[in-house]
């Protein structure tokens, strides 16, 4: 017994020091009753998720003279309406992640931090995707100079980048009190929706709504690739539509007085101002700045698609029957909201199809030349498909010279169609999409300024094919209403 005292006495001696030894135990004893759900330690690193009946917090534990130190305890790291479990990863001594992945989506969301001057400050937030094994795509979230950035990256299954969208920003000043780990609260970010399968945007909306105009009162709103579109009380009680771009600063347009029944989206379409008694209504920001009207569902009519052809300043609108010609609410600013049409009949009723023209060749399958000069030997700038319409700039000897989007030429008067005859003809536009070489490899088509073949912008969606000109297509991109060329290559009639 004598001999077993001395070990005894070490013993005892060497618990306290053990337990400063063990991270779990530090992060147990910080909560006690709680579970470690997820740990992971690097060198003198360690971090841990424990949870508790519905909740949950983040640890992060530091060696420091030969015994963990607790630096970090934030259960506002974690989102308190989370679903799915949380994961937690140490990279390296200085830098943790913790992820969220949910359980019937195969999508990730993705916090980190890195540790800088003994602070751990936040690094960007991830959203990851990898439907049905392809591309990995992410939505990467910065807070930065008081905006929240967004960037759209594909990544092939190596994880290499193969294409970066930037999107629309927000105002978000408010982030800037919560870059370090003691302040950030993952509550107040853009969450991952399992039912729309998208990033809800909504609480940073409601944020973004109060810095832009304070004074105003939020009813509704949605933040949309390249726009923010907003629903507001004027402190008179007017209610407005209020659309948003950024271009070096926030670019505020204010519509004419809506009805005071508007409201922002209905039990199917969340997305779209909705006027009861009119219908759904869908608005934009054209390229020119400008704000208008693009899409009407009347509750009790068709639906019609209302377009800016805005390269040659003037207006388009779909329904059934294709109409050209300039419509009068293109203009949020001056609108008349009680003017939408229900019908097509109503539409045609408000189109002015003055110096507007289509291309009408006798046979549909063949295409007319948009000539440099009133002259069939005059070079051509290409040969245009059926149902092109265009702008028509004058008249001459049998020639007209048209505005074709963006593109300036002369077209032969008799293979054009005027006026009511434009809906007549037998038009063979389609859409084409981004061919499977491309989309395969996880990379978009390239569309080019019609001069100086600068890059406009990539995109991966369907292009209507205008014309042949050489290697390329003039084509229009009908959802944004841009225009430009594409190499021949990238595009596939698999929709034509």
């Amino acid at each position: 017994m004598k001999r077993l005292l001395p070990l005894l006495l070490l013993l005892l001696f060497l618990t306290p020091a053990l337990a400063e030894d063990d991270h779990a135990a530090l992060f147990l004893s910080a909560h006690p009753g709680w579970e470690i759900v997820s740990a992971d330690t690097n060198g003198g690193t360690a971090a841990a998720i424990l949870a508790h009946e519905s909740e949950q917090t983040l640890c992060i534990a530091e060696r420091a003279n030969g015994a963990w130190v607790l630096t970090a305890d934030n259960p506002n790291a974690l989102r308190t309406d989370a679903i799915g479990s949380y994961t937690v990863a140490v990279a390296a001594e200085d830098s943790v992640s913790w992820a969220l992945c949910h359980p019937d989506w195969e999508v990730e969301e993705i916090c980190g931090v890195v540790r800088q001057d003994g602070t751990w400050w936040m690094s960007p937030l991830i959203f990851k995707a990898d439907w049905n094994g392809n591309p990995h795509a992410e939505t990467v979230l910065l807070w930065r100079d008081g905006k929240l950035t967004r960037t759209e990256e594909l990544r092939d299954q190596s994880g290499a980048l193969t294409s970066a969208e930037t999107l629309m920003p927000l105002p978000a000043s408010w982030l800037d009190s919560m870059t370090s780990l003691p302040a950030f609260d993952a509550n107040l970010l853009p969450a991952f929706s399992a039912n729309s399968g998208e990033l809800d945007y909504s609480r940073c909306i409601v944020s973004a709504a109060g810095e832009l105009l304070p004074d105003y009162a939020y009813v509704g709103g949605a933040l949309l690739d390249d726009e923010l579109q907003l629903l507001m009380d004027k402190p008179d009680g007017t209610r407005v539509f209020v659309g948003v771009i950024w271009d070096n600063g926030w670019q505020l347009t204010e519509s004419a007085p809506l009805p005071a029944d508007a409201r922002y989206g209905n039990e199917n379409f969340t997305d779209y101002l909705y006027i009861p008694g009119t219908g759904t209504i869908g608005v934009r920001h054209w390229p020119d700045g400008s704000w208008g009207v693009n899409y009407l569902m009347p509750d009790d009519g068709e639906i019609m698609l209302l377009g800016q052809n805005y390269v040659s300043d003037g207006y388009v609108v779909w329904a059934e029957t294709l109409l050209v010609g300039d419509h009068p609410w293109s203009d949020l600013k001056a609108i008349d909201w009680s003017t939408l049409p229900r019908t097509t009949d109503e539409a045609r009723a408000r189109i002015d199809h003055t110096n507007w023209a289509m291309v009408n060749n006798p046979n549909p399958e063949d295409r007319l030349h948009l000539r440099s000069e009133p002259d069939r030997n005059s070079a051509t700038n290409g040969k245009y498909y059926n149902g092109t319409f265009v702008r028509v700039l004058e008249q001459k000897d049998g020639w007209t010279r048209v505005n074709a989007f963006g593109l300036e030429g002369w077209m032969m008067t008799d293979y054009l169609a005027f006026g009511k005859d434009m809906e007549t003809v037998q038009r063979a536009l389609a859409p084409w999409s981004v061919a499977d070489t491309l989309s395969v490899s996880g990379k978009s088509a390239i569309l080019h300024a019609l001069t100086g073949d600068a890059v406009l912008r990539t995109f991966d969606g369907e292009a209507i094919v205008l014309s042949v000109i050489g290697d390329w297509f003039h084509v229009w991109l009908e959802e944004t209403g841009e225009s430009g060329f594409v190499r021949q290559e990238e595009l596939w009639p698999g929709n034509g």
